[in-house]
């Protein structure tokens, strides 16, 4: 996915390139439920810092993020000052842009 940017990959980008990947695919309750399996506590958030973990060293390691990409992911993400992203506003914008959430 990311050798089809054209050019740098910033957050407006990457919510392209998600887009282009899941509309009419995923629907917005898939994605939500998906971050849910990682929120233990159901506050609705997940720690940037875990979020890190799962992305750039768990799973394939063939689709693992650097931590550059990390970095690109979350830049714009809902986050708070305590380092904990809203998944749900995080997945609003993901599927329907980043105006939806202003």
């Amino acid at each position: 996915m990311v050798e089809e940017a054209q050019g740098p990959i910033n957050f407006t980008m990457l919510l392209t390139l998600f887009g282009d990947r899941l509309n009419g695919t995923d629907e917005e309750s898939h994605i939500m439920n998906a971050f849910k399996l990682f929120d233990g506590e159901a506050k609705g958030t997940i720690h940037r810092d875990m979020l890190r973990e799962i992305l750039t060293a768990q799973g394939n390691p063939a689709e693992r993020l650097t931590d550059q990409q990390f970095n690109q992911v979350l830049e714009g993400a809902p986050i708070d000052n305590k380092g904990n992203m809203d998944y749900g506003a995080f997945t609003r914008i993901i599927k329907r842009g980043k105006q939806d959430d202003e």
